[in-house]
Order: structure tokens, then C-alpha cells, then sequence
């Protein structure tokens, strides 16, 4: 059984916008030690959102994307990334930066802004 994880960028709704560099690598950390390898993790809305849509988050995408560095070896880290965001600039920065995939999504509720 493989299983993802993607309590990292969830669970920064909690907190309002991802959390902060320390807590993530403490995650990451735990996560991978415990043979948890396919990760999303990142800020709470996706890469690209804070750009776009002018909010505050812990760390930057980019912050966020280095910070994987040093896991990326040893499981498959990825990112979420909402439908608007999902353009060639933030899908060559993730994949530039070695994510091993990008979650795309939106929010069922605003199926009246397309």
C-alpha cells in the first residue's frame, strides 16, 4: 500500500497559509523517515496563488521549492496547484526545482468563473 500525504499543504489552511520553513522540514523529515514517500506539501493555495492573488504565506514558492532540496531523493515531493495558476512560468518553476508532480484542482463552488 502506498500512501499520500498531503497533510502539509492542508493542514496550513490551520494555520492560515502553509507553515513556517522549521515545521516543514521537521515534516518532511518525519514523513520520509517513515517510509511516507509521495508528498504534497507547499503553501496552503498552491503554487503560484500568492503571486496572483496578492496573499501572505510563511515562505515563497521558490522558498518552498528549495527547501525540498535536500528530500527529493528520497520520496516523490510534489506540489498542489489551482486551475488558474496552472501556467507554463509556475509548471517550469516546479518542474526546474524537481517535483516529481503537480496536483492541479479547483473549487467546486466556483464553476461560474469559468
Amino acid at each position: 500500500m502506498q500512501l499520500f500525504d498531503c497533510t502539509m499543504r492542508d493542514g496550513g489552511n490551520v494555520l492560515g497559509n502553509g507553515f513556517p520553513r522549521d515545521l516543514t522540514i521537521m515534516m518532511l523529515e518525519g514523513l520520509l523517515s517513515n517510509n511516507i514517500t509521495l508528498i504534497e506539501y507547499g503553501n496552503a493555495y498552491g503554487i503560484g496563488a500568492y503571486e496572483a492573488d496578492g496573499k501572505k504565506a510563511p515562505l515563497t514558492d521558490e522558498e518552498y521549492l528549495d527547501l525540498a532540496q535536500p528530500f527529493l531523493s528520497r520520496g516523490d515531493i510534489g506540489m498542489f496547484i489551482g486551475v488558474k495558476n496552472a501556467n507554463e512560468k509556475n509548471i517550469a518553476l516546479a518542474a526546474s526545482k524537481g517535483m516529481k508532480f503537480l496536483r492541479c484542482g479547483e473549487n467546486a463552488v466556483r464553476y461560474d468563473l469559468r
